[in-house]
C-alpha cells in the first residue's frame, strides 16, 4: 500500500495533522468557486467531504489488515506498506504494517 505524505518538515516524516487540516481546508477554499458552479448545474450536494488521513502510518497498517483478511489474498503472499513521499520521492516503510501482515500468517 501506497500513501502520499505530501511532505512535511522531514524528509522521512509525514506531515503532522495540523499541516493536513490546513492543506484540507486550503483544498476545499480553492476548490468552491468551481463546485458552486458544478453543484449548481447538475444539482449535487454542495458538501464534499475530503476523507483526508490525518495518521498516515494507521491507515497503512489499517490497508494491509484488510488486504491480508481478504479470502483471495493467499498468505503465502508478502504484505507491505509504505508512504510515499511527494517531496522527496521516497518510500518510506511502515514496519508496523509488515508485522500486521505476518500476524496469523501460515
Amino acid at each position: 500500500m501506497l500513501k502520499s505524505a505530501g511532505g512535511g518538515s522531514s524528509r522521512t516524516e509525514p506531515p503532522d495533522a495540523t499541516q493536513m487540516t490546513r492543506r484540507h481546508k486550503h483544498l476545499i477554499n480553492s476548490c468552491l468557486t468551481p463546485l458552486r458552479r458544478l453543484t449548481t448545474l447538475c444539482g449535487c450536494p454542495k458538501f464534499i467531504k475530503w476523507h483526508t488521513i490525518l495518521n498516515l502510518e494507521q491507515s497503512v497498517v489499517d490497508d494491509v489488515q484488510r488486504i491480508r483478511a481478504h479470502p483471495l489474498v493467499p498468505k503465502s503472499i508478502p504484505i507491505y506498506g509504505y508512504i510515499y513521499d511527494v517531496k522527496t520521492g521516497r518510500l518510506i516503510e511502515v514496519p508496523v504494517a509488515t508485522a500486521a501482515s505476518k500476524v496469523g500468517h501460515a
